[in-house]
């Protein structure tokens, strides 16, 4: 239904709500329970309450004649109270799932909550037939931007279809799944499978509400990493102006958490499933049925000459329950130290363990090999090198020889053969060390100082700079650490991305950082820096900070870069010092 159609309603229900809808508005307050993740407030949910504290919830709803009205009420209270105190975290609001049905309803939704931060909570237990007019006015609600989600969810057996029909977008497990789980382990493991069970078909924004001790934390906490808790264990529902002097309260919207869930272009089990169904298949066993196995399995690692062996690897690979050992191994590739990946014949990756991720700064399973070339040409190399040993008949493996931030690596090519195709394990580590120091900061992503002790002859006759940040204390004295660290994140960003592929930046602490360069000649690594320095203050300047840098220069001798790091960060200080007389930095040699 447009919104065309829902205006020429707007009138008729206008004059009937009015009233009403006054009377709702003295009637209650709002209250605000806090969604904590990783110790910081993520979200807040707007709870009502009667004004007449004598009066239960259950009494108070009793007397609504119109849920709808009652809904639109909270809508406008709640938009208010967010206006009041700049909210800028998101807010969910709870709704009757049969208000959506309604016409105005759903007009009065778009026009109130379009570019805000407020979702629409359904009560998952409430009985409401999922026919096309209801999914209509969802598919509108959405397309407007208006996040929506299931309330309840599990509560008193309810069913799961309005939570995967209407693909929500966030799903509050309901307090009755949390509730004794710490003395029952079958409750427990219930909990974790639904857990399981709505990221892989739903979405991987879940709440456990009703969160009411330490050890129901701890237990959530050792299948869902860093989960989202809604509960008395950390805060009750509160008024606003107590909740934004919490010291956990940033009112900063968290990013975006990247999706594990598969690519689309990996979901091979969806579109067999809509191939089967939209198609008169007599035979699944069909060599029709194959062939659109090969087309889509992008990975490579089902498609069998043989239909029963494809169809074997369909339901190991995608269907049942990988073992606890299966697991366990995975987990073990996945938490190595050494970089580990995997590419099948076409050079598509499908696998790329942690330190690997974090080196790239993404997953790249599923990725078309020439999106990623089209980023990094070095990759070319890579697949060439793949290629080479697939193509050779007479080897297993390979080593060489690769430079990544002016640092020399070993990679070890393995050739493996599964299902009769060819894959190709890739590890790479330092030469000469069997393993990888991948201890970067954890929240800068930069090298640590530990990286130092790799190659020291590499480093000889390189210029070392040592940076320090200008500004730095100021914001996190009159912002907050948050704020900080934001901005050292953002501040590490910039640098990296600035420097050259042999550069090699480290934290050295707190606002220090080490440059080596893979130069040695002074002029070109001032201008740069210089250069550097300026993109910087007007980047944070276009953020309302005054932030720069200081530093100090110093040439690595006798492969003695602790001197040269010692020496520079004299010659920084002296610069520093300078620049508090002048308000500008300059630098020394």
């Amino acid at each position: 239904m447009s919104l065309n159609v829902l205006v020429s309603e707007l009138r008729e229900y206008q004059l009937n709500k009015n009233t009403y809808k006054g009377l709702l508005m003295s009637d209650f307050n709002l209250l605000y329970q806090p969604k904590l993740k990783d110790g910081v407030i993520v979200g807040l949910e707007a709870l009502l309450r009667p004004v007449d504290v004598e009066k239960t919830l259950p009494e108070f709803f009793a007397e609504v004649k119109d849920n709808m009205a009652l809904d639109l009420a909270v809508m406008k209270r709640c938009l208010e109270d967010i206006a009041k105190f700049d909210i800028q975290i998101p807010v969910s609001i709870n709704i009757y799932p049969t208000s959506v049905l309604n016409d105005y309803f759903v007009l009065s939704a778009i026009k109130q909550l379009k570019g805000k931060n407020v979702s629409l909570e359904l009560v998952e237990h409430q009985g409401v037939e999922l026919n096309d007019e209801f999914l209509s006015h969802v598919a509108l609600l959405k397309d407007n931007g208006i996040k929506l989600s299931i309330d309840d969810f599990g509560k008193d057996f309810a069913r799961a279809d309005l939570a995967l029909t209407i693909g929500a977008d966030e799903v509050k497990f309901d307090r009755s799944l949390v509730h004794d789980i710490e003395k029952n382990y079958s409750k427990f493991k219930h909990l974790s499978f639904l857990y399981s069970k709505i990221k892989t078909l739903c979405t991987h924004k879940v709440v456990f509400e009703g969160v009411e001790n330490k050890r129901q934390k701890e237990l959530i906490e050792l299948f869902a990493e860093k989960p989202t808790i809604q509960g008395f264990y950390f805060y009750p529902a509160m008024p606003l102006e107590e909740i934004v002097e919490l010291d956990c309260f940033s009112n900063l919207e968290q990013d975006a958490p990247v999706e594990a869930l598969l690519r689309m272009s990996l979901d091979l089990d969806y579109k067999l499933y809509n191939f089967l169904i939209e198609n008169s298949i007599e035979d699944v066993q069909s060599e029709e049925v194959n062939r659109f196995i090969e087309d889509h399995d992008i990975l490579g690692v089902v498609h069998n000459e043989d239909v029963k062996t494809t169809l074997s690897n369909l339901r190991d690979i995608y269907f049942n329950n990988t073992s606890i050992i299966a697991n366990g191994v995975v987990s073990m590739l996945d938490s190595a130290e050494k970089l580990v990946i995997m590419r099948n014949e076409q050079g598509v990756v499908i696998f790329d363990n942690a330190a690997h991720r974090e080196l790239v700064g993404t997953s790249i399973v599923g990725v078309k090999p020439q999106e990623i070339i089209h980023e990094n040409e070095s990759y070319r190399l890579c697949l060439e090198k793949d290629k080479n040993l697939l193509q050779d008949e007479h080897l297993m493996f390979h080593k060489d020889k690769e430079f990544f931030e002016g640092i020399e690596y070993d990679t070890i090519r393995e050739k493996m053969v599964y299902n009769g195709k060819k894959f190709i394990i890739a590890t790479v580590c330092p030469s000469n060390t069997g393993l990888m120091d991948v201890t970067k900061d954890e929240l800068t992503k930069c090298y640590t100082r530990s990286f130092l002790k790799y190659h020291l002859a590499s480093y000889d006759n390189r210029i070392v700079a040592f940076l320090d940040m200008n500004g730095f204390k100021a914001i996190n004295d009159n912002y907050g650490h948050r704020i900080g660290d934001n901005c050292l994140v953002d501040f590490a960003c910039l640098l990296r991305s600035s420097l050259r592929e042999k550069d090699v930046v480290i934290r050295y602490g707190g606002d220090e950082f080490v440059i080596v360069f893979d130069s040695s000649a002074y002029e070109d690594i001032e201008n740069r820096l210089n250069a550097l320095n300026a993109k910087m203050a007007r980047y944070f300047a276009e953020k309302g900070f005054d932030l720069s840098f200081a530093y100090g220069l110093s040439k690595v001798v006798n492969h003695d870069i602790d001197a040269a790091i010692e020496l520079a960060d004299k010659n920084m200080y002296s610069a520093k010092r300078r620049f508090k007389r002048q308000l500008s930095v300059d630098y020394v040699i």
